[in-house]
């Protein structure tokens, strides 16, 4: 049944890269024309300002104008693959996309500016390699989606199995239910290096949990963090720290003496891994050093930069359960209400089984995560003139859920366990409700704008290749399978002895 959950999850995923407009996702024209010069070899390009009217479109006015301006390159790219159009409707909710097919006169020169040139061009390579196959702006666009896609559902099936490996039943993916967002499994469709990053932050927290649980870890495992350690490294320019803390996390959570134990005894192929994961972050990090630009943060800014981000952060919280577009486009205030019910009730239910040692790991996570987004917003990001996104956190931010739900596994077989039966069937109804919700929401402000007729179907101003009701269908099939398989891990979970689960990690 867990092959049908990743599989609910790609439905899901796939219609997402089809039902977003060209250039929707946040920053997405920039990222483009990133992937497209390092797929054609330019890794950097030449500095140079980005042009006043389209720093203006994309909000980029001073002092973000100033801060965009020194991490801008103009890179080569072909006119008749230039952006013309992508994202036109960016911060304009009431619009549809229907300004695409209305493009401009596309460039005559060789050159493109784009405001992430000094970002680590490890995330674009695939993609841009692979779109050099594509003959037109939008299929670019098309493979690179698709590219990023099957990378972040590769991660996203890595965590299913580590989380399930050696269990029985779906106990083991409570937390990964709630963990996984519509704002997730959106940022996994669009040109962006925040959806591998989040993908592989899921995968290597959910691998450091499967090596803390008693049983022997086999060389898959120690594969699955290596690879998930690799990506988290070389995504964006915090994949580093993530990294360093799901470490230290992850001795506080296990005993570091069996975790030194099990590394030896898995040697060498968790040396290996090791290895890369080492050597991919000293390479994330000699790129930050020599290439990405710095500026001297004074106390005073960071001072006056904390207000504002403890401000933002209930903004910060809703982007990471779903806010979509340009972070203009919202669900309806009852899915979020939904979505925190489900995380607080996951919380609650593991302080109520968990040991005191587990409630004050629960505890650190929670100050942690809000910690460092208030650290990143004010000291990082303020004096740049930008704020923290969901997005830019939700690879330390998954860790609470994963947690909560490990501890509440570790503890179900102590619990009435016909009660799991529908608790566990009501999340993933639940949750594959809002992913839905998520969708159609954003599906109807491409189609019609957010003030549209509700039947965007039927008329709308934009639509995706070959039209929306197959991807309408797509998206309601992808929830109903994420139910099903659900429904389905629970009547298995609720089905074991007590004892049988644990008996196989003891």
């Amino acid at each position: 049944m867990t092959r049908w959950l990743a599989f609910g999850y790609a439905l899901l995923v796939l219609a997402w890269v089809f039902a977003e407009a060209p250039g929707a996702g946040p920053d997405e024209p920039a990222n483009y024309i990133k992937a497209i010069a390092v797929g054609h070899g330019e890794l950097l390009g030449r500095p140079g300002p980005l042009p006043y009217e389209e720093a203006l479109a994309f909000g980029l006015t001073a002092p973000r104008y100033e801060w965009a301006n020194s991490t801008t390159r103009w890179v080569s790219i072909s006119p008749g693959l230039a952006p013309v159009g992508f994202g036109c409707n960016a911060f304009k909710a009431a619009e549809s996309a229907g300004c695409v097919l209305r493009q401009g006169p596309r460039p005559t020169g060789a050159e493109q500016p784009t405001y992430v040139g000094t970002y680590e061009p490890f995330a674009y390579l695939l993609p841009g390699l692979l779109a050099r196959f594509a003959d037109t702006a939008a299929a670019a666009m098309l493979v690179m989606r698709l590219t990023i896609a099957l990378i972040c559902i590769a991660l996203l099936i890595g965590a299913i199995w580590l989380l399930t490996n050696g269990a029985r039943g779906g106990v083991p993916l409570i937390g990964l239910l709630v963990a996984v967002t519509p704002a997730f499994v959106w940022l996994m469709s669009i040109v962006n290096a925040s959806g591998p990053e989040v993908c592989a932050g899921l995968c290597f927290f959910a691998g450091l949990l499967r090596l803390a649980r008693p049983s022997e870890v086999g060389r898959a495992v120690w594969i699955a963090l290596g690879a998930s350690g690799l990506v988290l490294s070389v995504s964006r320019p915090l994949g580093v720290i993530w990294l360093a803390i799901d470490l230290g996390l992850i001795v506080l959570i296990a005993n570091p003496v069996d975790l030194w134990q099990r590394f030896r005894r898995g040697l060498p192929i968790s040396g290996a891994m090791a290895t890369v994961v080492g050597a991919a972050a000293l390479t994330g990090v000699a790129w930050e050093l020599a290439i990405d630009p710095h500026h001297h943060t004074t106390f005073a800014e960071v001072v006056n930069s904390l207000s504002f981000s403890l401000i933002r952060l209930p903004g910060n919280l809703a982007e990471g359960i779903g806010v979509f577009g340009w972070l203009e486009t919202s669900m309806p205030a009852a899915a979020y209400w939904l979505w925190l019910s489900c995380l607080a009730g996951l919380i609650l239910g593991a302080w109520l089984v968990g040991t005191p040692r587990q409630r004050r790991i629960l505890v650190l996570l929670a100050i942690l995560t809000v910690v460092v987004t208030l650290a990143v917003g004010a000291a990082i990001l303020g004096p740049t003139g930008f704020v923290v996104q969901g997005r830019y956190v939700m690879a330390l931010a998954v860790t609470l859920p994963l947690y909560a739900g490990e501890v509440i596994y570790l503890s179900w077989v102590r619990l009435p366990r016909v009660r799991w039966r529908y608790l566990l069937g009501g999340l993933g109804l639940l949750m594959a409700a809002l992913q839905f919700t998520g969708w159609l929401v954003n599906a109807h402000r491409q189609a019609v704008g957010s003030s549209g007729l509700l039947t965007f179907w039927l008329r709308s101003d934009w639509a995706p290749p070959l039209g929306w009701e197959l991807w309408i269908v797509l998206a309601g099939v992808g929830s109903l399978t994420l139910t099903g398989a659900v429904i389905a891990l629970a009547r298995r979970g609720a089905s074991t002895r007590p004892g049988q689960t644990l008996k196989a990690v003891a």
